[in-house]
């Protein structure tokens, strides 16, 4: 709650408080308490969305590194035995819109994950 809706609050309802000196202090203090938690709470979340933008422009500067030295390779290599990468390149030929379209669903599915997080106070 806000310390507005706080003080209205007790305005309305006018509670009885007891004569006791460490009353006020002990309210403070739990305060003060409630203020720092909030204060580490709102920077962890900071850190965080921080931390997901410098991986995601870190993921996308190595993406465009990784097509700019696909692009700078001949396309068709010279393979003269049947090795692991030409069974590699071989099997990602055969099956390119499958992991097209998983890409796209898992891009999907983390966008929207991320967007519909609900922040709570």
């Amino acid at each position: 709650m806000k310390e507005n809706d706080i003080d209205s609050y007790l305005r309305a309802n006018r509670p009885q408080i007891k004569d006791n000196p460490t009353f006020l202090l002990e309210v403070e203090q739990k305060m003060r308490a409630v203020d720092g938690i909030k204060k580490e709470v709102d920077r962890q979340r900071k850190r965080g969305r921080l931390t997901m933008t410098v991986v995601f422009v870190a993921g996308i500067i190595l993406g465009a590194i990784a097509l700019a030295l696909a692009l700078a390779f001949p396309t068709e290599p010279k393979l003269t035995d049947v090795s692991l990468l030409s069974q590699l390149k071989d099997y990602f030929e055969a099956h390119a819109e499958a992991l097209l379209v998983s890409v796209a669903f898992g891009a999907s599915f983390i966008s929207i994950a991320l967007g519909t997080r609900k922040e709570s106070l």
